[in-house]
């Protein structure tokens, strides 16, 4: 189990040796997780939507930030009642994005579906 006393290398060991029911070590469930949700915005972004997500930038529950497929991320607000987003701020510009990176494995444009 990790806790708050461990450094960062003591937290990366225990990931690599800690085996899951699976099989699988944490680090490798962790992995695959991770390259998942990367194909998920990746096809999210092949059929013109925005993938949505949380992070400290968010300082309501309302607020959520749209992932572009240009790279850039925007603050935005969901009203729930109304199931819209409003748009805040744009957070990063083009390219500068937490998933910027998965943009250059767009298959086809947005434009085309």
């Amino acid at each position: 189990m990790v806790n708050n006393n461990m450094t960062e290398l003591e937290k990366i060991r225990l990931k690599k040796s800690t085996v899951l029911a699976s099989g699988l070590t944490v680090a490798e469930t962790e992995r695959r997780m991770n390259e998942r949700i990367a194909n998920l915005y990746v096809e999210f972004w092949e059929k013109g939507l925005t993938p949505k997500y949380r992070d400290n930038r968010c300082n309501s529950d309302e607020e959520i930030i749209g992932a572009n497929a240009d790279g850039s991320e925007d603050l935005l607000l969901f009203d729930s009642e109304n199931r819209t987003y409003t748009f805040l701020r744009q957070l990063v510009p083009p390219g500068k994005g937490q998933y910027a990176k998965l943009t250059e494995r767009i298959r086809y444009s947005p434009a085309d579906v």
